[in-house]
């Protein structure tokens, strides 16, 4: 794993471009940022068929005059539930948690990012942590 170290400095010349975008925003852009463009009716229609549970990405947010693009959100902690079934079904995060390997856990990550990336996402929310 490659990691860059990340100092107070560069964090901190995204976080005054991320205060100047949000300043220039609408009141209604700031609240799309926050939203799904997926109604709970259009969801349930989706659900006929093949189509299941976040079948495609769902989008969210994005605002295209200031170039931020939209979120394209697929589920799942055992894999990515989009598509037709064909994602890599992995055992549930409790099991893999208990073996304690790290190495593991960090490559089924990237392999589910590429699935993610596959199916068109780009927010995987999968996460499952069960206290």
């Amino acid at each position: 794993m490659h990691m860059h170290r990340i100092d107070k400095k560069y964090r901190l010349s995204y976080t005054d471009r991320a205060k100047g975008i949000v300043k220039e925003l609408s009141l209604e852009e700031k609240v799309s940022l926050m939203s799904g463009k997926v109604s709970m009716v259009e969801m349930l229609q989706n659900f006929s068929g093949e189509m299941h549970y976040n079948y495609i990405p769902y989008p969210a947010g994005g605002i295209a005059r200031k170039q931020i693009p939209e979120l394209k959100f697929c589920d799942g902690p055992r894999g990515v539930v989009c598509g037709t079934g064909k994602s890599t079904c992995y055992p549930v995060p409790m099991l893999r948690g208990a073996s304690f390997d790290t190495d593991l856990e960090e490559r089924i990550g990237q392999a589910i990012g590429e699935e993610v990336r596959a199916w068109g996402g780009n927010l995987f929310a999968g996460i499952c942590i069960n206290l």
